[in-house]
């Protein structure tokens, strides 16, 4: 197979790595092939493909240290000239098939276009830019104005360019229901659901002791909706107020100063930190509560990573977070009111017994439902049935 993607942190980034880690495991050649945009300092893949190709796309700023190559006007212009350049490159080799992930320009890469062999497109989420209103303030100037933000990035990523992109991949992956019908809407594609899962022998129980802790896990972002939960613990009687953590290694220019300012106002503790994974499962085990409240997150790693180191949700019942915790079992869900997400986490934070009994629910849901080998199992099945149907 050949891989590509132009992928950011994240956990897009970590889905990746972990079913080319299944399917080289399972004796599958796997070759990469990849622009100097691609974030490869986060979960490289070195390990688990046989070879790496890296392309330059005219415009970007050099690649510095163990950082991607940054983005320019330019560099967006001539992705798709990149793109036409790695799939020559494809075609050339002696691949069955190619396993494509996102870009970032376009989302959905112009790479489809020019393959000759069959491909399976994983798409994480439809660009939320162009096929959906914002919701989240992204704050003052008039770059940031949604109507601004739309024309600009209606040109720059030519929206019909991504639609005609997809049409051209022989199977689409969805990582939820909700996603399924989002890129349903967006691209007129019916696409296959194929679940994610979670790493168990990394996520795992440690036996820490629990401290009055909301951790929360993502970029600090207006969309993670991290103001929400600072303003809803704000709500929690201060004789017993949580303090919050924020892990995340990236973010929106001058949020993490709102974030930050915000929580003062409001006499909130707040820490926000980037850490390595190993550090990231102890958070997990040292938190009375994991909160996961962005905003029409497609489908979320963090449900899943808390539950399975025995730690209970609070999360917001939007998104693919309906998918993954089960309410009054795993976590709670609820709707996106400050006061009801208050209540919600001074309860478990009240109640050890309940709290106890919904991580322990978490793991094992985890366990039976949330398994990458369950993940790769479908995932083989239908790169099968994609050569096949390209062989007749």
């Amino acid at each position: 197979m050949a891989v590509f993607h132009d992928l950011p942190s994240g956990g897009a980034k970590r889905a990746l790595y972990e079913l080319c880690r299944k399917l080289f495991e399972r004796g599958h050649h796997l070759d990469l092939f990849i622009p100097d945009t691609a974030n490869e300092s986060f979960i490289p893949l070195d390990a688990v493909v046989h070879s790496k190709q890296i392309f330059h796309i005219t415009g970007a700023r050099p690649a510095r240290d163990d950082q991607p190559a940054k983005w320019t006007a330019a560099a967006w212009l001539m992705a798709e000239r990149c793109h036409r350049h790695i799939a020559a490159h494809i075609n050339r080799g002696d691949y069955n098939a190619a396993f494509v992930h996102q870009s970032r320009y376009p989302n959905i890469p112009a790479l489809l276009r020019y393959l000759n062999i069959p491909s399976l497109m994983y798409c994480q989420e439809p660009n939320r830019l162009l096929y959906e209103h914002s919701v989240t303030d992204m704050g003052t100037g008039l770059r940031n104005h949604p109507i601004v933000r739309r024309i600009v990035f209606s040109i720059i990523h030519r929206r019909n360019s991504e639609e005609k992109n997809i049409q051209h991949a022989s199977a689409v992956l969805a990582n939820s229901y909700f996603s399924r019908e989002s890129i349903l809407r967006a691209y007129g594609i019916s696409s296959h659901v194929n679940y994610l899962g979670v790493d168990l022998d990394l996520f795992r129980p440690l036996n820490l002791p629990r401290e009055p802790m909301i951790l929360t896990v993502g970029a600090v972002h207006p969309s993670k909706g991290q103001r929400f939960l600072v303003e809803s613990v704000a709500r929690i009687d201060r004789s017993r107020r949580p303090a919050i953590v924020i892990l995340g290694d990236r973010g929106k220019p001058g949020e993490l100063e709102r974030l930050t300012n915000l929580a003062d106002n409001h006499n909130v503790t707040l820490s926000i930190q980037s850490v390595d994974d190993d550090e990231l499962v102890r958070y997990y085990n040292r938190a009375a509560i994991v909160a996961v409240v962005p905003y029409l997150e497609p489908f979320g790693f963090t449900p899943l990573e808390a539950m399975a180191c025995e730690t209970p949700v609070v999360g917001i019942r939007e998104g693919g977070v309906r998918e993954t915790v089960a309410h009054g079992k795993t976590g709670i869900l609820i709707d996106r009111n400050p006061q009801t997400c208050a209540d919600a986490l001074d309860t478990l934070l009240k109640d050890d017994a309940m709290r106890t009994r919904m991580g322990r629910a978490g793991r094992q849901q985890v366990e039976a439902n949330w398994t990458w080998d369950r993940s790769a199992d479908q995932l083989e099945q239908i790169f099968e049935q994609i050569v096949k149907h390209h062989q007749r």
